[in-house]
């Protein structure tokens, strides 16, 4: 607990500035901290390292949640990505933190192949993602974005 409470006070130090948008920074700060940083059911690792070196460079950030059905998994990602883009419209994504919660066991390597396909869409940006089993059978699929923005180039 008192370490979930450092996370919190340091995400909300370092980055409270820059986050806005669809989240307050407290909001931000519980979002990576429940999805991401003490997340121990993850099978692909996402921690507080990638999001303290995917944020560094931004110049605003921002996270969402998106739930839906397994077969909605692209449809999901775009979600986010759209929501994201359209509270943040004259800046360019520069950096992508995106974890996928399932329920336990419901998760292929097919099911997640569309990550792939996906992010490609972004060009040479810096992206990562985690794949987290839990929950129980029949709830719904889960993806957290976390998306740090850059000022685009005149």
């Amino acid at each position: 607990m008192e370490s979930t409470t450092k996370v919190r006070k340091e995400l909300i130090d370092n980055y409270g500035r820059i986050v806005g948008g669809l989240c307050t920074p407290e909001e931000f700060a519980d979002i990576v901290i429940e999805d991401i940083v003490a997340n121990e059911m993850q099978s692909v690792n996402l921690d507080y390292h990638d999001v303290t070196s995917s944020l560094r460079n931004a110049s605003a950030a921002d996270a969402v949640r998106v739930s839906g059905s397994k077969a909605e998994i692209r449809q999901l990602l775009e979600k986010a990505m759209e929501m994201l883009c359209a509270a943040h419209p004259h800046m360019e994504i520069g950096t992508m933190l995106v974890n996928l919660q399932a329920p336990t066991g419901d998760l292929m390597t097919d099911d997640v192949s569309v990550f792939g396909e996906f992010f490609g869409q972004f060009g040479d940006i810096n992206i990562n993602w985690g794949m987290t089993n839990r929950g129980n059978p029949g709830d719904a699929i889960q993806i957290t974005a976390v998306v740090g923005f850059k000022q685009p180039c005149l």
